[in-house]
C-alpha cells in the first residue's frame, strides 16, 4: 500500500433492520447512493447481507460492473457471535452460496453484522479463502460529544472522551495481517450512527448534527495519515439529506489527495 488510500464501506441491510424497514425504498437508495459516486467517479464496498443478494441480484452485478466491490455481511444481519456453531454455520454458507450465485465468483471480504465476531468466523473465513474482514472498531471520542448523542451519553462525554483517547493510542491505524491470506481493515472513523444518531431515514437531520459528522470525520482522518475508511449504512446515508454528507466526505478527501480504492485493491 502507498500513498494515501481511503475505502467508503457501506454496510447494506436495508429492509433487514430498523423499525422502519417496511418503508424503505432498497433501490431507490442504492440509486441515491451511486449517483454520488458516480459524480466523483469513486467506487466503494458495499458490505452486503446475503439475503438482499438473493433478492435483488441484477442491482448488485450491476454494482459489481461499474466498478464497485461487493463483500458479504451475514445472511440477515445476525449477532455472528451468539449463534452457536450450527448456526454460525448454516449462515455463513448460505451467505456465501447466495453471494456465489449472484455474481459467479466467491466472495473478497466481509464484515461482520453490529462488528461483532470471535475466533469462530475468522477461521471460517480463512479457511473459505477470503481475502480481508473489517471488523477492529472503537468508540472514537467524537462519538459522546455529537449533539445527537443520547442525554446520558454526552453528561459523560468529558470522562470517555479521556478513555476513548487513552484507547486511541494503542488502535491499528493501517490494514495489518491477522492469518495467513486474511487481512484486517480497521475502522479508522466513527460509524455514520455514532455521529448523527440513529435517525429515522424518513426524516432529515437536523443542520448541526450533518455539520458535526463532517468535522468529526475530518479530525479522525487528521488522526489516520495515509488510510482512512469511512463507515456508512446504506440506509440513513441514502436517505433525507444525508446523500449530502457523503457528497462533502468524498469531496474532502479528493481534495486531500486520497485515493479512494476497494478493499480487494489494498489487499
Amino acid at each position: 500500500m502507498t500513498g494515501k488510500n481511503a475505502i467508503i464501506f457501506i454496510d447494506t441491510e436495508s429492509g433487514l433492520e430498523g423499525p422502519w424497514r417496511e418503508y424503505l425504498d432498497f433501490g431507490e437508495g442504492i440509486s441515491q447512493i451511486s449517483k454520488v459516486l458516480h459524480r466523483y467517479k469513486v467506487t466503494a464496498v458495499f458490505n452486503t447481507c446475503g439475503k438482499l443478494l438473493e433478492l435483488h441480484p441484477r442491482l448488485f452485478v450491476e454494482l459489481e460492473k461499474q466498478g464497485h466491490e461487493i463483500a458479504l455481511h451475514g445472511w440477515k444481519h445476525e449477532n455472528l457471535r451468539m449463534l452457536d456453531d450450527q448456526w454460525l454455520e448454516k449462515v455463513l454458507a448460505r451467505s456465501h452460496q447466495a453471494y456465489s450465485q449472484t455474481l459467479g465468483h466467491s466472495p473478497y471480504g466481509f464484515r461482520a453484522p453490529w462488528l461483532d465476531y470471535d475466533q469462530r468466523l475468522l477461521e471460517w473465513l480463512n479457511r473459505k479463502g477470503y481475502l480481508w474482514v473489517s471488523h477492529r472498531h472503537l468508540f472514537f471520542r467524537e462519538r459522546f460529544f455529537s449533539p445527537a448523542a443520547r442525554p446520558e451519553i454526552r453528561a459523560g462525554q468529558r470522562m470517555a472522551g479521556l478513555w476513548a483517547s487513552w484507547q486511541e493510542r494503542n488502535f491499528p491505524k493501517v490494514p495489518y495481517q491477522i492469518k495467513q491470506g486474511l487481512k484486517e481493515l480497521p475502522l479508522t472513523s466513527s460509524m455514520d450512527g455514532e455521529l448523527l444518531g440513529l435517525v429515522s431515514p424518513l426524516q432529515p437531520s437536523p443542520a448541526r448534527d450533518v455539520d458535526y459528522a463532517v468535522n468529526a470525520w475530518h479530525q479522525q482522518l487528521l488522526r489516520a495519515p495515509n488510510f482512512f475508511t469511512l463507515n456508512l449504512h446504506d440506509w440513513l446515508i441514502s436517505s433525507g439529506n444525508r446523500p449530502d454528507v457523503l457528497n462533502k466526505m468524498i469531496s474532502l478527501l479528493l481534495s486531500q489527495n486520497y485515493k479512494i480504492t476497494t478493499a480487494r485493491q489494498i489487499t
